[in-house]
């Protein structure tokens, strides 16, 4: 860009904000860009802008805000169908076609929300995974695995309730099963920012689960990604593919199985 040049009238400046963490985990925005309609347009996107090559995903993680979840973005993430191109046969077999689609909620909620709001955020995927003071604001005071109930009666199929340095709490309301994932912390040392774990988290959790993988293993597999995430400073420089790197995660994965447990009602 030109030193000068003014911006175009679709220009919009990338959306910037602090985030204030605080020791109990809770977590507080400071947006450093205004807070306008603009704003909330990038951060609500129509799903048809998602690019090519992401339309051909077996899965999607999306971050809302509880209090006003865009059922619309989230429905369409679901039906593949909404990206079909000109061939009519195509767009009629990936309209039936579902994906994983995993909800987090990306801050507590501030006020009480509704019934209708709270079944909409739990049942719109098919994992819910808010931390351990977005599910606590979102249905009350409780052990995990009382939130964990509680948001499946609201709708959801798969729970995990995230608890940082104290793992993870996971929920098929299905088949009725909860087991307790620890978080893997071998070497205090090595602990360098826990920003960006509960992504890390999510996002293994969902591979396991894309790829077969049994509710407890793929929770292990999550917060073994997790741990990985923490040991940096922003992204790992380390490709994820790197052969030392999956051996690494796959010995935390073994660790972590070993002491999962399954909770009893």
């Amino acid at each position: 860009e030109k030193k000068n040049a003014s911006p175009s009238p679709s220009f919009r400046p990338t959306p910037r904000a602090w985030q204030i963490t605080e020791h109990d985990g809770r977590r507080t925005q400071v947006w450093r860009t205004p807070a306008d309609a603009h704003l909330y347009a990038m951060l609500r996107p129509p799903a048809e802008t998602l690019p090519p090559r992401y339309r051909g995903a077996k899965a999607f993680h999306v971050g809302v805000h509880p209090e006003r979840p865009d059922a619309t973005l989230l429905k369409a993430l679901r039906e593949k169908g909404i990206f079909g191109g000109d061939d009519e046969k195509n767009k009629n077999e990936n309209a039936s076609t579902r994906v994983l689609l995993s909800v987090e909620p990306f801050t507590r909620a501030t006020r009480p929300v509704s019934i209708e709001t709270l079944q909409t955020l739990c049942s719109a995927g098919d994992v819910f995974s808010p931390n351990e003071l977005e599910a606590v604001s979102l249905v009350g005071e409780g052990s995990p695995a009382e939130l964990c109930r509680r948001l499946a009666d609201a709708g959801a199929k798969i729970v995990c309730v995230r608890r940082g340095e104290k793992g993870a709490v996971v929920h098929n309301a299905a088949t009725g099963e909860t087991w307790d994932v620890p978080a893997f912390l071998e070497d205090q040392s090595r602990l360098a920012d826990v920003t960006g774990c509960g992504n890390a988290f999510c996002g293994g959790f969902m591979a396991g689960l894309v790829s077969g993988e049994s509710l407890d293993r793929a929770a292990c597999w999550g917060s073994a990604a997790a741990s990985v995430m923490a040991e940096h400073v922003g992204v790992p420089t380390v490709p994820a593919g790197d052969a030392r790197t999956r051996a690494e995660v796959r010995r935390r994965f073994e660790a972590l199985l070993r002491r999962t447990a399954k909770i009893e009602e």
